[in-house]
């Protein structure tokens, strides 16, 4: 019997994704390396399913963007970085990071519904597992509740951007 596998969503939440940026930056500054010297500075030793799941991550929140030679950290990471999270380019740049996976800006927009409904909507409109959709949810909370995102808010632009990608 096959394994049942879940859709494409960050595998990791908005606040170690940005560790992991802050790392990237940390090795390798701003300069486009391939993806096996992003692995190095993201702390593998080789381009393994881990580190390609960081990568994936990374690149789904727009933390990574694609070069000439490779990857490099992107403009909306060094915000990221380098900005105080009161600020307002910080804030506007974690709610763009939150919303730029087509998983994430569709729960943002259900996001008023329980964990419960989510899981529901996942797994039956999305063909998640059930652990997938648990998991995508808890991703999904974390990393909204960074970026100050909840229900009640509206981010003009950032969740029809997202979903056009």
């Amino acid at each position: 019997m096959e394994r049942e596998r879940s859709p494409n969503y960050p595998a990791y939440a908005l606040d170690d994704a940005l560790e992991m940026a802050r790392q990237a930056y940390a090795n390798v500054k701003r300069v486009p390396v391939p993806m096996e010297a992003m692995a190095r500075a993201l702390g593998s030793s080789s381009l393994s399913g881990p580190a390609r799941s960081k990568i994936a991550a990374l690149r789904a929140y727009g933390l990574l963007e694609s070069a000439k030679d490779g990857l490099k950290v992107s403009d909306r990471a060094m915000t990221l970085i380098l900005a105080r999270p009161a600020d307002a380019k910080w804030i506007e740049a974690a709610r763009a990071a939150v919303l730029s996976p087509t998983l994430f800006a569709d729960l943002h927009e259900r996001s008023g519904m329980d964990d419960e409904q989510l899981q529901f909507h996942l797994v039956r409109d999305r063909a998640f597992s059930e652990d997938g959709a648990r998991r995508a949810i808890r991703s999904f909370r974390v990393s909204a509740a960074l970026a100050g995102l909840n229900s009640a808010d509206a981010v003009p632009g950032i969740a029809e951007a997202a979903t056009e990608e």
